[in-house]
């Protein structure tokens, strides 16, 4: 059950908000003009034709580079096991920086790497180049600097997520002294390049190591080492690596409180979210109404995996986890927040008064849930509810309110089956309601392996009807016995921020980072998945 309704709240409530970020793999730098030109390298390692899509931004705004031969990079085909090099053209005068973003394919299949070259002199007889591979986004990652005599260390930072991400930055130079930097409030799809000797003076002259962290949300980091010799004035450079991290800092044992900075029996670094709904699901012609939810609190680990999906733009996402039979499952929380005996809803009639939701501990659950399934015809369409809670030993009070769909139908309860060789297309009717999740989740084992992929899709309702495309649907495993969910979300996708519906404080300091109360009709089917 609590499987269940994790991926659940990522199919609805984080495809709405984009929270699980669908990004592919991250240039965080490409830059052209003023001497500087870019070569983008795509390699499709397998044995099938790939489609993908490179797509540029700069400025936080979509961008289009000047390409030699005129390609397109948002439409490409690879054909299998091949190689193909895009580069810009580099004439122009001024410098325009800005990042790469390669989604559409498996993860592993298509592989990239940049080639940075920069000319100067008056004749162009001064050239320097560097490499650097595509990458994955992270929450914490290291950068080794070095700032003394002629060397600079250059770096960009990308926040690849639709949302604002705030950066924190722990330094130590090779002398032992640690310090903070300034924070980086990094817009959606943004960038920052800087020198580092620049944003933190700490640096200037020094050698050392930096820590970027996002508690939550997660960046990219590209990282120069640049050489300008005084005598001549000759510019050079190199790239530089830098190291993705999953634990706690080793720079400050902690990070500073975010989701309760350890405070309260959270542990530091974890990520806390509160994820209730109320509403309708229709599932073999049965109509259950229901309520509830609880307050996680996640490892980074346990709350990475749908941000390491696979991107289909603009809607889709695909991602999945294995695990032995019998170990806990690798996306749940490590335990749920106490926020009192139980907890209290109210509405029009004919839900009852003094209406409560008892907290119940599930087995092999650490920590308290809040469910109640109501009698039938409970609901009324339209109606708002709210849910509220008198605070306990972890969590403070809070109040939240839901307001239902007026109506709604989709032709999901019309399908029994879903092919990965052919779009599966889902309409629906309705209103009251701003946005349609789409999820189909398949599983399989194998001996003792568990592996569960995860297909969500967040579309505008005004749309009226959608085909999931081929290409993430062919990332389900076969089975006769998958789930196809399609349901309202209250907000478009393209216009949602971070869920803050249902953020309470937490009692040791601080508060929950993320969280709502989602109204939804849904209508939940088993599938064959072929």
């Amino acid at each position: 059950m609590k499987n269940t309704l994790r991926n659940l709240i990522c199919t609805s409530l984080f495809a709405v908000t984009s929270l699980c970020a669908q990004q592919g793999l991250v240039i965080p730098q490409v830059a052209d003009g003023d001497g500087w030109a870019s070569t983008i390298v795509l390699t499709n390692t397998t044995a099938d034709t790939s489609q993908v899509s490179l797509v540029f931004y700069s400025g936080g705004q979509a961008w289009t580079p000047p390409f030699l031969d005129g390609v397109n990079p948002a439409s490409l085909s690879l054909p299998a096991a091949s190689t193909l090099f895009i580069s810009t053209t580099g004439t122009a005068k001024i410098l325009t920086q800005g990042w790469a973003e390669l989604t559409g394919a498996a993860a592993g299949a298509v592989v990239a790497y940049v080639i940075y070259t920069y000319t100067s002199g008056p004749n162009g007889q001064n050239t320097s180049q560097g490499t650097a591979q595509a990458v994955t986004t992270a929450s914490r990652i290291l950068v080794p600097f070095d700032n003394t005599g002629n060397l600079a260390t250059e770096i960009a930072v990308v926040n690849p997520n639709p949302s604002q991400v705030s950066i924190q930055v722990n330094l130590k130079t090779s002398d032992g002294t640690v310090s903070t930097g300034t924070t980086l409030t990094m817009a959606g799809e943004g960038q920052m390049a800087f020198a580092m000797a620049t944003q933190f003076p700490a640096t200037k002259g020094q050698s050392g190591l930096a820590e970027f962290y996002a508690n939550p949300g997660s960046f990219a980091i590209i990282a120069l080492q640049a050489n300008t010799n005084p005598a001549t004035n000759v510019f050079s450079f190199t790239t530089a690596p830098v190291y993705p991290q999953t634990t706690e800092s080793p720079i400050i044992s902690s990070s500073p409180a975010g989701g309760g900075g350890g405070g309260g029996a959270i542990p530091a670094g974890d990520i806390t979210f509160a994820g209730f709904s109320i509403g309708k699901i229709t599932s073999a012609g049965i109509v259950t109404e229901s309520v509830g939810g609880d307050f996680g609190a996640y490892t980074p680990q346990a709350w990475d995996p749908p941000y390491e999906g696979t991107k289909f733009a603009p809607y889709c996402n695909v991602w999945g986890v294995s695990y032995t039979l019998g170990q806990p499952f690798p996306a749940a929380p490590g335990f749920y927040l106490d926020a009192g005996p139980s907890l209290s809803l109210s509405g029009p009639p004919p839900l009852a008064a003094n209406t409560t939701l008892p907290a119940a501990n599930i087995p092999n659950f650490v920590g308290p849930d809040y469910l109640l399934q109501l009698p039938q015809n409970t609901l009324v369409d339209g109606g708002t509810y709210t849910l509220s809670g008198p605070g306990g030993t972890q969590v403070d009070s809070f109040k939240a309110s839901a307001t239902l769909p007026l109506s709604f139908s989709t032709n999901a309860s019309e399908i029994n089956s879903v092919s990965r060789s052919q779009p599966l297309t889902i309409s629906w009717t309705g209103s009251g309601f701003e946005g349609i999740t789409i999820g189909v989740i398949g599983s399989t084992l194998s001996g003792a392996t568990f592996t569960e992929k995860v297909l969500s899709c967040a579309v505008p309702a005004s749309l009226g009807t959608y085909s999931v495309p081929t290409l993430a649907l062919s990332l389900l495993p076969a089975t006769p016995a998958g789930t196809l969910t399609v349901g309202t979300l209250p907000a478009a996708p393209a216009t949602s921020g971070p869920p803050a519906t249902l953020t309470p404080g937490l009692a040791a300091g601080g508060k929950i980072q993320y969280g709502a109360f989602t109204p939804s009709y849904a209508v939940a089917q088993i599938v064959a998945i072929q």
